[in-house]
């Protein structure tokens, strides 16, 4: 009799709205060694409009704890910073990768917003875009913004800062779970459907998550730095 194919886990450090905070530099590698994680996800807005330096700075601290770093860009992050993930393989906004037995799709920047910040996206473009991609139970959306209509898309002054192109995805596709971040006051999980929202609180307030993947689901385990 054939052996069993093994079951797809994985475990990763995620991680939201850094904002070029310096002091993460030095709290996120022995976090990782401490948790012996797959991979750093990144959500976007590594940066506040640049610096490009401290991007570049932030990566090669990430990857030089030997671990696969990889993720998407926020609303914060201009075109110089975008490119750069790109350039160094990090970006995977409008792409699809397999890692650890599931499937990360990712999108990138915030919908449009009464701020005109640097990367922003229709909800149309979000739809267009991900619709695309086959989705199933072992895939993941890595997205800046969180889906609309939720509760972690609503900020401290009621306003949804959500996407709705992004919620009308995961209601018709159903993936295993949305990693999100945008709106910094709020973390946690909630479900549209079969799909689990795990939304992370921003990282420069001393917020992350070690998220778990298995047949199970998706789980996360929230963490302050500070």
């Amino acid at each position: 009799m054939e052996a069993a194919e093994e079951e797809a886990q994985m475990k990763a450090l995620v991680l939201t709205d850094v904002h070029a905070e310096e002091y993460l530099l030095e709290k996120l590698p022995p976090l990782i060694k401490e948790h012996g994680v797959d991979a750093v996800i990144l959500l976007g807005d590594i940066t506040h409009n640049g610096p490009l330096v401290f991007a570049k700075e932030f990566l090669d601290t990430l990857e030089s704890t030997g671990v696969k770093v990889f993720g998407v860009y926020g609303n914060m992050d201009n075109a110089q910073v975008a490119k750069m993930l790109e350039e160094r393989g990090v970006s995977i906004h409008a792409k699809a990768i397999e890692f650890n037995g599931f499937r990360f799709i990712g999108f990138g920047g915030g919908p449009p917003s009464i701020f005109n910040t640097p990367s922003e996206a229709s909800d149309d473009e979000f739809y267009k875009i991900l619709c695309n991609f086959e989705m199933d139970d072992k895939t993941v959306l890595v997205t800046h913004a969180p889906p609309k209509g939720c509760d972690m898309a609503v900020t401290g002054t009621r306003r949804d800062i959500g996407s709705a192109g992004l919620r009308r995805i995961i209601d018709e596709k159903q993936p295993l779970a949305d990693l999100c971040g945008h709106v910094h006051e709020k973390q946690g999980e909630e479900m549209i459907g079969k799909t689990k929202i795990i939304k992370v609180g921003a990282a420069k307030n001393g917020n992350t998550a070690i998220v778990k993947f298995s047949s199970e689901g998706a789980s996360a385990r929230f963490i302050k730095l500070i």
